[in-house]
């Protein structure tokens, strides 16, 4: 019978036994319970089980992890709880977008479904910006809508104005939804969606020119008379022409030539928009008369542009 510190092995208490002998009987299990850890393990000598590591004899002494050793598990346990959690899910499987563009202005998308997805939503905004769910910012979406389960196309039915957009499509993966494992929502990447403003338009073809001319005597005395003008010899006229129909910006150069003592005067000039270009000339007595063998009692005025008659005009001289 071995003896302990506190009696012997068979009413032994929390005292520490002393180390067995190849005759004597093993500690049960059960009777170490009742003792602390700091009591069977303080006799120095002992191995991991309570043995001696000189005699070569073990005893079925088990050691207990300390308070250390229980905070380490603790923290390990801890950690891959966390881990768990926050791990993402492995069977997600969002739709796959694949294009974005737009039909007239009207924002278009085609996708793909993985197996078990459906489609959900369709979203257009002027900003990638996220909230937490996935969803583009309220204030940013310009187009949404709600599609079938199997739907994998989509033109939207409203015009957007001109500009860089972003749409993305959001599915729902139900099997891994209903598994707790994935979001309601699982959204695919974001496309950049690129609206072109319209050219413009072509411009309004070029007016018909209407060209105005005008001859008429500066005095205030002249004759009037309303089915032609009239001047006389040595009276001072004043002659104007003009583009009624130009459009701004509109210009041309012209050449007007005069009968001049039996002969063809000419002057250049410019006109330009709708504005009269206008200069003096003073009817001499030779100018009226007879012209290539016939009398004429009138001056006569001709413009043209590039070489083609434009206008014509007579002042009639009183004699």
């Amino acid at each position: 019978m071995v003896k302990g510190k506190s009696g012997t092995a068979g009413s032994l208490g929390c005292g520490v036994a002393e180390a067995p002998t190849a005759d004597s009987e093993s500690v049960p299990d059960a009777q170490l319970d009742n003792c602390g850890v700091e009591g069977r393990d303080s006799r120095r000598g002992r191995d991991e089980y309570g043995g001696d590591p000189q005699s070569g004899s073990a005893t079925r002494f088990r050691r207990y992890p300390g308070r250390k050793g229980m905070r380490r598990l603790l923290i390990i346990l801890a950690v891959l709880g966390a881990a768990s959690v926050f791990a993402a899910p492995a069977g997600a499987a969002p739709p796959v977008l694949v294009s974005a563009s737009h039909v007239q202005r009207h924002p278009a998308a085609s996708w793909t479904l993985p197996p078990g997805v459906k489609a959900a939503v369709a979203e257009v905004a002027t900003s990638p910006a996220t909230s937490t769910d996935g969803y583009f910012f309220q204030e940013n979406v310009k187009a949404f809508d709600v599609l079938q389960d199997s739907q994998t196309n989509w033109v939207y039915n409203s015009q957007l104005d001109p500009g860089v957009y972003y749409l993305h499509i959001a599915g729902i993966d139900e099997p891994c939804f209903y598994a707790g494992l994935c979001p309601v929502r699982e959204f695919t990447q974001t496309a950049t969606l690129v609206i072109e403003a319209p050219p413009p338009p072509p411009p309004p073809p070029a007016p018909r020119p209407r060209y105005e001319a005008t001859v008429r005597s500066v005095h205030p005395g002249t004759i009037k008379d309303g089915s032609r003008d009239w001047t006389y010899r040595g009276d001072t006229v004043r002659v104007r022409f003009r583009n009624a129909a130009a459009r701004p910006g509109d210009g041309a150069l012209y050449r007007v030539c005069y009968t001049k003592n039996r002969r063809l005067a000419c002057r250049n000039g410019r006109i330009f928009e709708r504005l009269w270009d206008s200069w003096r000339l003073r009817i001499m007595p030779p100018w009226a008369g007879f012209v290539n063998g016939r009398y004429r009692r009138y001056v006569e005025f001709t413009w043209r542009i590039d070489r083609r008659i434009v206008a014509r005009k007579r002042i009639w001289v009183y004699e």
